[in-house]
């Protein structure tokens, strides 16, 4: 089974597989919104972000806004692997939960 396969299944099976409403962008209008996936090891953790490394062909770095609506399943810690489940904003990612893979 592919990774991506497996990581979805396992946000699938976790509750995080399904669409989200958004805040109401104008009154009495509302947009369904998609969590996206990201999965590597993380770089930098500070109180409001955490920088997670994807390691493939070519490596990428993307850094998570966290705050209080962030879920964190174990801590976070530099070399931890981790899969971030985010949502794209005007402001940047920002992450709605976090779980802290085995090494």
């Amino acid at each position: 089974m592919p990774l991506a396969a497996h990581v979805l299944g396992v946000f699938v099976a976790l509750g995080l597989g399904f669409s989200v409403p958004a805040e109401p962008q104008e009154q009495g209008q509302q947009e369904a919104t998609e969590y996206q996936f990201w999965s590597g090891t993380i770089t930098e953790v500070t109180d409001s972000s955490v920088t997670v490394r994807r390691s493939s062909n070519n490596s990428e770095d993307r850094k998570f806004s966290i705050n209080g609506d962030t879920k964190v399943e174990g801590k976070l810690q530099a070399e931890a692997r981790v899969t971030v489940a985010y949502l794209e904003t005007d402001a940047g990612a920002i992450a709605k939960r976090i779980i802290v893979r085995d090494k």
